[in-house]
């Protein structure tokens, strides 16, 4: 770990365990985010055996404070992302719950789908230190989601969009042929009542692992880049660009006869669709580097790789002597 002159954290990327001087002895977000007026590092956490869901602060200088949210039981089986605002921070508590005695079961896992439980949102005030309240808004349905794309306050409410499975098995058949559909939602969190007003399907069709201009963040947004699983199989067969402003389909990219796992949005300029869209292609024998342009959504070229490369999701951290002493395997 290293702080950068302009105050920004930044990690060695050595895969060695980090532990901030002894502050971070439980699991940490797989998708962080960054404050983009401090640097600051935000994780939503959950530790699966005590059931605890943590929120962690890591500051541009290393220092890292965190927050008990909830000791649950039984637990979530799974806290995967969340969304950071100027003064909010939203996370959800699914229906899919951690069940051991599942284990018990033919057939069965430590997950259990929960249809009497209903999906909620947590949302707690940034400004607060630790034991802040976390205020609870209770959607009309059960439901888990892996991935949110965007959500953002105005008006006294918080708008939240995330692709949301309505049923998961208890073996979690992530990224598999058995994983069911997911329904692309606008949940509408008035901050006044402390209700949803407002929860309705956009999408129907199977989209999952949404990308945005990173840039915005939080903040109020027009499009979201959504991977189409509806062919079934491991990955996706193209992306779709959506408009959640205008509530419609605004450009299609479509990968043939290959798969991409997770169309990542890189700027070019200001504009919020002016950019590229880059992910990696593959078949299991073949492998590309796709560019799109993501205003048009037409392809711009694919950079064929010269080996086999396989499916993956996330990343994994690799220096360079790490890579060296692979090719030479």
């Amino acid at each position: 770990m290293r702080r950068l002159s302009d105050g920004w954290l930044t990690l060695s990327g050595d895969g060695s365990f980090e532990d901030f001087g002894g502050h971070l002895s439980f699991p940490f977000s797989a998708h962080p985010k960054v404050d983009p007026s401090s640097g600051a590092v935000h994780s939503i956490s959950h530790d699966i055996m005590t059931g605890t869901t943590r929120h962690t602060v890591v500051a541009a200088d290393g220092e890292a404070r965190t927050a008990t949210l909830m000791t649950s039981k039984p637990p979530p089986f799974f806290v995967h992302d969340y969304v950071l605002t100027d003064d909010f921070v939203i996370f959800p508590d699914t229906s899919l719950r951690f069940d051991p005695a599942g284990l018990m079961r033919s057939g069965r896992s430590v997950a259990a789908f929960d249809q009497t439980r209903p999906l909620r949102f947590g949302v707690f005030a940034r400004a607060q230190d630790a034991g802040s309240r976390v205020r609870w808004f209770e959607t009309g349905a059960p439901g888990h989601i892996w991935h949110i794309a965007n959500g953002w306050q105005q008006n006294g409410a918080i708008d939240v969009y995330a692709p949301v499975f309505r049923t998961y098995p208890s073996t979690v058949p992530i990224h598999t042929p058995a994983e069911p559909h997911a329904e692309f939602v606008h949940w509408r969190l008035d901050l006044s009542s402390g209700t949803v007003t407002d929860e309705r399907v956009l999408l129907k069709h199977h989209y999952e692992r949404p990308g945005i201009d990173g840039r915005r963040h939080g903040r109020p947004a027009r499009y979201v880049w959504l991977l189409d699983e509806g062919r079934g199989g491991v990955m996706g067969k193209g992306v779709l660009k959506y408009d959640v402003i205008a509530e419609q389909e605004a450009g299609y990219l479509d990968y043939g006869d290959l798969h991409g796992g997770e169309a990542v949005f890189v700027p070019r300029g200001d504009g919020e669709d002016e950019g590229w869209l880059l992910d990696l292609l593959a078949d299991g024998e073949r492998a590309c580097l796709i560019v799109a342009d993501a205003a048009t959504m037409v392809e711009q070229c694919r950079i064929h790789l010269p080996r086999r490369v396989p499916f993956g999701v996330h990343a994994l951290w690799l220096n360079r002597a790490h890579v060296d002493q692979l090719e030479t395997q």
